[in-house]
């Protein structure tokens, strides 16, 4: 049975040998690694967009297994065929959620040529689709302490696939010579939680919300520092014409 997309559904286009056909690869083997085997099921995929819906309204609390069935049009007894709990549906659910996140974050690095531009990139898109996808946005405002361990555990949460992301774009430039020697996974840490803070707590000198500060903040205070590169130097305001 498969709730997932297709595995390797990324943008057309023949990029090996590339920069970004490297991206295209990890982005891909993330999506396939943990997919299950077996044909596509309809039935579950149907099941998974009626909870996603009610999740995004209701919350995780007030999910109710019949409730879910309904909206979907299929019986009780077909819904815990395919997810015996609602933890399971919740999963189900996470799941996709993370896998359509990568999907969108993965084509934004697509079209940016440095290891840089990559990383700045990859943090601001997750911080940005949190705050703004409907389901987590939901979740996040009303039952932030439920949703943790779903995004914080287990093979393909989302710290864990994030990790794998950034994890393999370092290993890579390094091997390329791009970046100095340093200790990768304690990049990637440091990224990983600074933008799971952001997501969840706003307030701060950051205005998360707003595209440009928060990618300004990743280069010059995140990933510059991190990669041992001198700090980007924000633009000086221009002096007021005199008439």
């Amino acid at each position: 049975m498969s709730v997932r997309p297709t595995p390797n559904a990324m943008p057309d286009g023949d990029p090996s040998g590339t920069v970004q056909g490297d991206v295209a690869v990890l982005v891909g083997d993330l999506l396939s690694a943990d997919a299950p085997d077996g044909d596509r099921d309809d039935v579950a995929e149907a099941l998974v967009q009626a909870g996603r819906d009610m999740m995004a309204t209701t919350g995780i609390r007030r999910l109710r297994m019949d409730d879910v069935a309904r909206r979907a049009g299929y019986g009780r007894a077909t819904l815990y065929r395919r997810f015996a709990t609602r933890d399971d549906l919740v999963w189900a659910v996470v799941t996709v959620e993370v896998d359509q996140a990568l999907r969108h974050i993965g084509a934004r690095l697509l079209a940016l040529p440095t290891l840089q531009d990559q990383l700045v990139e990859a943090f601001a898109g997750a911080v940005e689709h949190a705050r703004t996808n409907r389901v987590w946005r939901r979740l996040l405002e009303v039952e932030a302490d439920l949703l943790l361990p779903f995004l914080t555990t287990g093979g393909h949460s989302a710290l864990d696939v994030a990790r794998q992301l950034l994890g393999q774009l370092l290993t890579r430039a390094q091997a390329e010579g791009e970046v100095p020697d340093l200790d990768a996974a304690m990049v990637v840490e440091v990224m990983v939680r600074t933008a799971h803070s952001m997501v969840l707590t706003s307030a701060g000198p950051v205005d998360v919300d707003d595209p440009v500060a928060l990618r300004a903040f990743a280069r010059a205070d995140l990933v510059e520092p991190l990669l041992g590169q001198p700090r980007t130097r924000p633009a000086e305001p221009e002096e007021p014409t005199r008439p």
